[in-house]
């Protein structure tokens, strides 16, 4: 069976006074007789509160606290100008985890509330708050949903890493699958003390307060590792930082971008934001778009075709001891004077991606002469500059799908590794 009972109705958590504390303190606001300021006081001393209470006002908390007992523990108290209703408290212990503090109100008006009117409001409080809890709640595994999560994300929170999990069960059943993802929800719980969120499709979602990256990367990979035991079929996490300055759809959009990197990186992969990030410097990054669209109009109509990628990134001293890199020289009068000696080839076209890499594009030329070239060019520049180069090679040709055939050999080429110190040519078939 997979149309379970929904497990939603698990009363107000201690978790709803931090992910929740806006739309429950806006119902408050319509319960409360008079006006007056409201905030949620969490115990935890790992949980900071969401709203800043005065010292005093903490010292008249602590003391309230530590002078309750069994009997008294779930009765609200008049301190002075705060009225304190405790909303839940630990049963073997009996200590308040979560208060709900009114204050800013006329001390006179608190003093007339009859202690059987205050256990009258708390219930009506704990019931107004548990109908708006589940309008955060995933009625299947009981976790918050996406509407919670975009309330945490605007928050300027203490925890500082969201982490995304998909969790793709190898069952072919709806039956097998939903039980699937109720053992990752039970998993999970086990392994991540932060509050969780479920956002559908098995997918599940984390704010955690680690921010140190290798301390992520590690959690991620404990998490692929003891995930893949339970016989999942695909397993990707993701993590992001929440800069202040984000909206929760930037943060999410984001992620949702590492989440698909980690899916084409295999069955049991991560991302992290450094992607995103150091993505145009990465050795592997393609070149820009519209240089892609430029060599596509050249190649367009050709039955073959070579690709070279001349890296130079040697750094020369400078006089006053200093390095600086050295550009590469006019790669256009080099393939001039290459191209007037040669009879069987056409013109090349070259494309400056920045002071250090230019694409060149041959005509008409075979794997055979795309290495060759490779080589005569590497060895005209090494007698120019004094230092040879770094070239890559590749070739395509016209096919069923020639547009996917050259634009392939552009990431075949971009797929290679680079090197600076001696010449080196990486001819790939097509």
């Amino acid at each position: 069976m997979f149309f379970n009972d929904p497990v939603s109705d698990q009363g107000f958590q201690a978790d709803d006074g931090l992910i929740l504390a806006q739309p429950l303190l806006l119902e408050l606001e319509e319960i409360l007789p008079v006006p007056a300021s409201t905030g949620f006081w969490l115990h935890d001393p790992t949980c900071p509160s969401e709203h800043a209470f005065s010292p005093e006002q903490l010292e008249r908390l602590h003391a309230w606290q530590a002078s309750v007992d069994k009997d008294t523990a779930n009765i609200p108290a008049v301190l002075e100008d705060l009225l304190a209703i405790p909303l839940i408290t630990a049963q073997e212990d009996e200590v308040t985890l979560v208060t709900l503090v009114i204050y800013d109100v006329d001390p006179a008006v608190l003093r007339k509330m009859a202690a059987e009117w205050l256990i009258e409001l708390r219930e009506k409080i704990l019931q107004r708050f548990c109908r708006i809890r589940h309008i955060y709640i995933d009625p299947d595994t009981g976790l918050y949903n996406r509407r919670a999560l975009t309330l945490l994300l605007a928050k300027d929170s203490y925890r500082k890493t969201l982490f995304l999990i998909a969790a793709v069960p190898g069952t072919r059943t709806l039956a097998g699958g939903f039980q699937k993802i109720l053992q990752v929800n039970a998993l999970l719980r086990t392994l991540i003390e932060e509050p969780l969120f479920y956002l559908g499709q098995g997918l599940f979602a984390a704010v955690r307060c680690i921010d140190q990256r290798n301390a992520c990367l590690n959690f991620s990979h404990r998490l692929i590792s003891r995930l893949k035991r339970e016989g999942l079929r695909r397993v990707h996490v993701c993590f992001s930082s929440l800069p202040p300055e984000d909206t929760p759809q930037e943060i999410l959009h984001r992620c949702q971008r590492l989440l698909a990197e980690a899916e084409r990186r295999g069955p049991y992969s991560l991302c992290d934001e450094a992607f995103l990030v150091r993505k145009e410097q990465h050795p592997f990054a393609l070149p820009a778009a519209p240089v892609v669209r430029r060599l596509q109009k050249k190649w367009r109509g050709l039955d073959k075709f070579g690709l070279l990628l001349v890296s130079f990134t040697h750094k020369q001293n400078m006089q006053d001891g200093k390095e600086e890199a050295q550009a590469l020289p006019d790669l256009d009068l080099i393939l001039a004077k290459s191209q007037s000696s040669s009879t069987t080839c056409t013109s090349s076209t070259s494309y400056t991606l920045n002071a250090n890499e230019q694409l060149i594009l041959l005509p008409d030329r075979s794997f055979e002469q795309t290495s060759l070239q490779a080589k005569e060019l590497a060895q005209k520049i090494s007698k120019e500059t004094e230092t040879p180069p770094s070239i890559g090679s590749a070739t395509g040709r016209q096919s069923a799908s020639p547009r996917l055939n050259a634009s392939g050999a552009v990431a075949r080429l971009y797929s290679m590794p680079a090197f600076t110190k001696k010449v080196l040519w990486w001819p790939l078939m097509p």
